[in-house]
């Protein structure tokens, strides 16, 4: 199980070069975390936009090695297109200076984008080092399904623990985060946290273990469960 971005990076050095395709390249701290993959061994980049702004961007970093290819755009319509095009050659797409509206309409174009039959998610991961342990923790969804019914909660919780998978994780710990512990008949959220977890509870839901509603710091802190009284 990988437990720390220094793993993650350690175990992506060893699968090659991925090609990082920037919808948006001129953006100096994108082409920053850029130049930080091909350091590390595990990417290089393919930049979509305005050439002239991309090779100003470029030189300001003093070198242009982890940059593979630039991709002349007219606009940021046709920055998402050509990148979208260019990510199903094969390669991983990265946003750069571009509205993410402008980007999501063209991954999920249904004539030329990237959608498949999933929902659409995002997942955030970060390193929790609290507690004595590095760990990763994995939140979903950040913004992109704004007011989730069960059904598309239980399409986001799929997502990511496909993710968790991905990581090594073989049953993902799942909490449904709410303002409170307990199943509260004028809040919502709650009602929808406790059938999801009586659905996994049921195995309807599988390969992952399911309890909600839970606050954030009695999620992710043993200690704070346990002052709550939550075990």
């Amino acid at each position: 199980m990988i437990k720390s971005f220094k793993e993650l990076f350690a175990n992506l050095k060893t699968k090659g070069r991925e090609k990082i395709i920037v919808a948006g390249g001129e953006d100096i701290e994108t082409l920053k975390a850029l130049k930080d993959c091909y350091d590390y061994g595990f990417g290089e980049g393919i930049l979509v936009g305005y050439k002239a702004e991309i090779e100003k961007s470029i030189s300001l970093l003093g070198e242009s090695n982890f940059v593979k290819e630039v991709i002349e755009a007219k606009d940021d319509l046709e920055k998402a297109h050509l990148a979208v095009e260019r990510v199903k050659k094969g390669g991983t797409l990265l946003k750069g200076k571009i509205k993410t509206s402008t980007l999501l309409k063209a991954v999920l174009n249904k004539e030329w984008g990237l959608r498949t039959d999933k929902i659409v998610s995002d997942v955030f991961i970060f390193e929790d080092k609290r507690e004595g342990n590095s760990k990763f923790v994995l939140m979903s969804d950040g913004g992109v399904n704004l007011k989730p019914d069960v059904k598309t909660l239980v399409a986001i919780i799929n997502n990511a623990v496909e993710v968790a998978y991905k990581l090594g994780i073989k049953t993902p710990k799942v909490a449904l985060l709410a303002a409170v512990e307990t199943i509260n008949p004028d809040m919502e959220e709650t009602i929808k946290a406790g059938m999801i977890s009586k659905m996994n509870e049921r195995k309807q839901i599988t390969d992952c273990i399911i309890d909600g509603p839970l606050a954030l710091d009695n999620a992710i802190s043993e200690f704070a469960a346990q002052k709550k009284g939550i075990t």
